[in-house]
């Protein structure tokens, strides 16, 4: 029997309040790559409140010079830089972003691969606090030959109430060599609600069923965990618990959690996967597929198997199902 505890990883989402220019738009400016900062970074641009759970982006344009100095006028955008006058643009050493974001001290996030345009977003959850930019020079260390900055507007959608919604299934592999397969859906409802269903079928090796979980769904959360994933446009949260009761080889009374990562699109083995069953005497069942060794070192939730096949997908809110 194990004790399963259920930790919700620093939740790192950001966002911005109400509609200060136009419908949708939270705030509008530029973020210094040189005035008021020091050392490595300039100074910090707070956006007024990001209201709680809204879908919100953060759009930035442009360049900045993160060596003016000699005649050098080297540039850099939100994620990439270039190393000679006129050359092409690499992504920021180690994984880095030249323009970071954050509720409390800001940090950096994934903008995408570089791009001519110089044209970035980055979608996150609304906390209902500020959100705090700054521009961070990794190349030198030293704000004072930098130049220019970066125009940035936030935009965020209403808040989509109770619509986390899943979909999706495939198979994970045991430790054993044998795999379980599995599959269902989630969803909130407009009356508050939830429904759905969930199958989890263990194979032997030659793939006939040894045990079948049969659940129904009842409760359901959703979540953003890190800044990687699920790469659907406006489906902003990236990690799912839900659960409910069920059968277990047709015999009732068994309660069930799945932990569910959307990492990437495509899911196989980005996307990660737990099943936890509570028997009515108490016994624990856990089948996360653990001996998976093909998991994208890129996936966070590591606690969790990743999948061999199939897609876990997280879909953009939707205020509810009829």
């Amino acid at each position: 029997m194990k004790n399963i505890r259920y930790i919700v990883i620093g939740l790192v989402v950001f966002m911005t309040m109400i509609p200060l220019v136009s419908a949708g738009e939270i705030w509008s400016g530029w973020v210094y790559s040189k005035d008021g900062g020091s050392g490595a970074t300039g100074a910090i641009v707070t956006t007024p409140e990001l209201p709680n759970n809204a879908v919100c982006t953060v759009t930035a344009k442009e360049i900045f010079w993160y060596n003016w100095a000699a005649n050098l006028k080297l540039e850099a955008d939100a994620q990439c830089y270039q190393t000679s006058a006129g050359g092409a643009f690499i992504p920021a050493p180690d994984g880095h972003s030249f323009l970071q974001l954050g509720t409390g001290e800001p940090l950096d996030v994934s903008w995408g691969p570089c791009t001519n345009s110089h044209v970035y977003t980055y979608d996150l959850l609304g906390t209902g606090d500020p959100l705090n930019l700054r521009i961070y020079d990794w190349i030198d260390g030293d704000v004072t030959n930098n130049n220019c900055h970066l125009p940035v507007t936030v935009s965020c959608e209403a808040a989509g109430g109770d619509g986390c919604w899943i979909t999706g299934g495939g198979r994970i592999l045991n430790e054993d060599g044998t795999y379980d397969s599995f599959g269902g859906n989630a969803m909130t409802m407009k009356d508050g609600s939830v429904r759905g269903e969930w199958n989890h079928v263990d194979h032997n090796g030659g793939g006939d069923t040894l045990n079948h979980f049969k659940g129904d769904v009842t409760t359901i959360t959703c979540s953003k965990e890190s800044d990687q994933g699920p790469r659907v446009p406006k489906a902003v949260p990236n990690y799912a618990i839900f659960g409910g009761t069920g059968t277990y080889n047709g015999e009732e009374g068994y309660t069930f959690v799945v932990d569910w990562v959307d990492s990437w699109e495509g899911g196989r083995s980005w996307d990660r996967y737990q099943l936890t069953i509570t028997a009515p005497n108490g016994d624990v069942i856990v089948e996360n597929g653990i001996g998976n060794t093909n998991c994208k070192p890129q996936s966070f939730g590591a606690e969790f198997g990743c999948t061999m096949d199939g897609n876990l997908q997280i879909h953009p809110p939707n205020q509810g199902h009829p």
